[in-house]
């Protein structure tokens, strides 16, 4: 983006959603002066890209509480998260135990 701003070029990216879920950052963004036109709505304007941005924001905040819920409903049926490589988790509890009681 600094380049693109620099260079006076125009910043093209693939979904608009990609670029940025997050409203506040597109508007800032449209504000610096860096055109960008997103492949998947060229021909948007600012009034629909913050529309966009908008619904893109709520999308992420779905997807994040599904994707907690899901995790804490699978953590209560026992199943096992994070990495299954060998010796991965070994010795991590006991580092996870000495930060809990630090913090505690």
């Amino acid at each position: 983006m600094a380049f693109a701003w620099r260079a006076g070029a125009v910043l093209l990216v693939a979904k608009l959603a990609r670029l940025a879920r997050n409203v506040a950052f597109l508007s800032q963004l449209m504000e610096s002066g860096v055109d960008f036109v997103a492949a998947d709505n060229s021909h948007a304007t600012r009034f629909t890209v913050h529309i966009l941005a908008a619904v893109a924001e709520w999308e992420r905040d779905q997807i994040s509480t599904r994707t907690k819920d899901a995790l804490q409903v699978a953590k209560a049926h026992g199943v096992k998260l994070g990495s299954a490589r060998p010796g991965h988790w070994d010795g991590r509890e006991q580092a996870e135990r000495l930060c809990e009681e630090w913090a505690a």
